[in-house]
């Protein structure tokens, strides 16, 4: 279906009644000719929708303002926004961050020259400020980079955090993942679909708010076994690259295995997980000292949770 706007700005907000105008401000310092925006309100219990529409009022903006009676998280939020949007591709912004004066034209520009020359790529990446520090670090160069690079990304800590711009058609295939779960696993699959061309070109500022930060993660509000399963995908996929990528799948595959451990601990499941290990054959794509040292995290878990029931 032709889609109406070039783009689609998607804008979560919770509690942003302070932060929200100043996003919002940004995004009309851009031509926003071919662009709408949509902000998601995530149930605030503040006055965020109220300074929303106030906002635009009076002002000759595409924008939709839509409401969620029950706070889901970000990821519902983004996929509630994107339901409704109108754009061809889809900038995710948070309620506190800020498109640098002129940056929305960069990023048209941008799609404009991988329409053209590389039509296959359906998600660009661009580097944002946090703290006056440019972010993804250490990566100061444009490429395309598929999913061999993205774990080599990560493994070689250059920074794998981006402002995101994905088109409409891939973003239906894998969507946001609502389970509160951490951003990686989304990319993960993601990039086991297509590749990304990351443009390093500063576009967007970060303001983070620790105290309300809307894509909070927290372990205890997600069920041990809702985690595995969550997981599960992105575990198969970095088996199934593990000797191409010899040493960098194995640390990926190591590092959710321990996010998974963490779950396990808070659920008293130390023995399911290790049964989960050990049916999948995990260890198999773990060098020895990996997988020795996964043993040794579960026994001394194992330990640490017997010694905090004992002194209740």
């Amino acid at each position: 279906m032709l889609k109406k706007y070039k783009m689609s700005i998607i804008i979560p907000v919770y509690n942003r009644e302070r932060e929200i105008e100043r996003c919002l401000e940004s995004c009309l310092n851009q031509n926003l000719d071919s662009v709408e925006i949509v902000i998601v309100d995530d149930c605030s219990i503040d006055k965020s929708v109220d300074v929303v529409k106030s906002f635009f009022l009076n002002k000759r903006v595409n924008y939709k303002i839509l409401e969620i009676d029950k706070n889901k998280g970000v990821g519902h939020a983004r996929n509630f926004g994107v339901k409704s949007s109108e754009g061809e591709w889809l900038l995710f912004l948070d309620s506190d961050d800020e498109l640098l004066t002129g940056k929305l034209h960069t990023i048209l520009t941008t799609i404009d020259q991988v329409e053209r020359h590389n039509p296959n790529i359906k998600k660009l990446g661009f580097p944002y400020l946090k703290d006056e520090k440019k972010i993804p670090a250490h990566a100061p160069f444009s490429e395309v980079v598929n999913f061999v690079n993205y774990l080599r990304w990560i493994n070689d800590l250059r920074g794998t955090d981006y402002l995101q711009v994905i088109h409409n058609d891939i973003f239906q295939q894998f969507k946001w993942n609502e389970e509160r779960v951490p951003e990686k696993e989304f990319h993960l699959k993601l990039f086991d679909g297509t590749d990304l061309f990351y443009k390093d070109e500063i576009v967007a500022k970060i303001n983070s708010d620790a105290e309300q930060q809307l894509t909070r993660v927290s372990i205890s509000a997600i069920p041990y076994q809702q985690a595995v399963n969550t997981y599960d995908s992105n575990i198969r996929i970095l088996s199934r690259y593990s000797l191409e990528l010899k040493g960098y799948a194995p640390r990926m595959l190591e590092s959710i295995i321990n996010t998974l451990l963490i779950y396990a601990l808070s659920a008293d499941k130390i023995k399911e997980l290790a049964i989960y290990l050990f049916k999948n054959r995990l260890y198999t794509s773990l060098n020895k000292k990996q997988f020795f040292f996964i043993l040794i995290s579960i026994f001394n878990s194992r330990i640490a949770y017997g010694i905090a029931e004992k002194r209740k």
